[in-house]
């Protein structure tokens, strides 16, 4: 995958979103960027692990499977 454009999708509290697409078809996707180190200034470590949890574990045709 490919960023699509420089501009971003969205932006939170210590990280944005880009819009991608993937190299070889025509699908779109939204990718999380995070700043490592503001995530741990602010002290979202133990949240960041925890979303990643959830996302490992939910199944829905508009998420990625990691």
């Amino acid at each position: 995958m490919g960023p699509l454009s420089s501009s971003s999708a969205g932006t939170g509290t210590f990280g944005r979103v880009q819009l991608v697409r993937q190299k070889t078809g025509d699908q779109f996707f939204a990718l999380k960027v995070m700043s490592i180190p503001d995530v741990i200034r602010l002290k979202q470590e133990q949240h960041v692990h925890n979303e990643k949890s959830v996302l490992k574990e939910v199944s829905h045709p508009f998420l990625v499977k990691l």
